[in-house]
């Protein structure tokens, strides 16, 4: 009777590990298949930047993802990271800043509306 039954506990380890190496082995698909579906987003993602001339961040990637015929929904944390490993930074476009002119008299426009900018002060 002993036999019987460490003979049923070794073939319960037995099976336990055998079905711990099949999880395993799916384990290790599923690793690859989210590899693989990473490196597709990453290759869209390129592909977008590089279509809006290296000026999309995050945000503006996202909804470009989302307005694509594949409609790939991501968070903007998952974006952002993706973005950074493979070194995608968006180029920043400086704000316009007018400088006056050496021909121009002065810093302003002239007053065309005629509108009064000084004020009497009351006591």
């Amino acid at each position: 009777m002993k036999e019987n039954e460490y003979g049923s506990v070794r073939c319960a380890e037995h099976w336990g590990y055998i079905e711990a190496l099949l999880l395993w082995g799916k384990r290790k698909e599923r690793i690859e298949e989210q590899q693989e579906k990473k490196q597709n987003m990453v290759s869209k993602i390129k592909e977008i930047f590089d279509e809006n001339n290296q000026t999309y961040g995050y945000r503006r990637m996202q909804l470009a993802l989302l307005e694509d015929k594949d409609k790939i929904e991501l968070s903007t944390y998952k974006i952002r990271k993706m973005m950074r490993e493979v070194g995608l930074y968006p180029v920043i476009a400086k704000k316009f800043k007018p400088y006056p002119n050496k021909k121009s008299e002065g810093r302003y426009n002239e007053n065309l509306l005629k509108q009064k900018f000084k004020c009497k002060r009351t006591q």
